[in-house]
């Protein structure tokens, strides 16, 4: 059992070392990295999904006996199901391939930053860098990959949403003719 005269530290804001620190930046990393993957699957499966469903749509519009169905209602909602079914692949290729900037010099942990120096330059500049330094690099990598996740969620959630009106109104127009 402890004495009671025996006193526990006390908690400050600046007792996490800087190794937790830069731990906890690269699990941040990580975790976001995950993140961005998972909105790359979730696009691969929306468009999966619409491709198929656009190649059924085609296939069953081939097959319409178009004499026997009332054009002016049935032409005008496949023009706006394949105006939306455009739009969710638009979003899609949006996802795969997001606008991330080109680079700037001076960074370290971005591809195009990188390449923006040259090999004996980057390589002389990363091994300088202080710990300090370092741990500001991996926030602004984490801070860069939430961004493109941001970025990629946005468009994969546009992207289903488009699908999804296609869809019902691909719907309406296969219960017309």
């Amino acid at each position: 059992m402890a004495k009671k005269s025996e006193k526990t530290p006390k908690k400050t804001e600046n007792c996490v070392d800087l190794k937790a620190k830069m731990d906890f930046a690269k699990y941040v990393a990580t975790h976001l990295q995950g993140q961005v993957d998972f909105a790359d699957k979730k696009a691969a499966w929306t468009f999966s999904v619409l491709a198929v469903g656009t190649g059924a749509l085609i296939n069953k519009l081939l097959k319409i006996d178009w004499a026997a169905t009332d054009s002016l209602k049935v032409l005008p909602l496949l023009g706006i199901a394949f105006f939306f079914i455009i739009l969710a692949f638009i979003q899609i290729a949006k996802v795969v391939y997001p606008r991330i900037g080109r680079g700037h010099k001076g960074g370290y942990a971005y591809f195009e930053d990188i390449v923006q120096e040259n090999k004996r330059e980057y390589v002389k500049e990363g091994t300088s860098l202080t710990d300090e330094r370092m741990l500001k690099v991996l926030y602004e990598e984490a801070y860069d990959l939430a961004s493109i996740a941001s970025r990629k969620f946005k468009e994969v959630y546009k992207a289903i949403v488009f699908s999804t009106i296609a869809l019902i109104i691909t719907i309406i127009v296969l219960l017309l003719t």
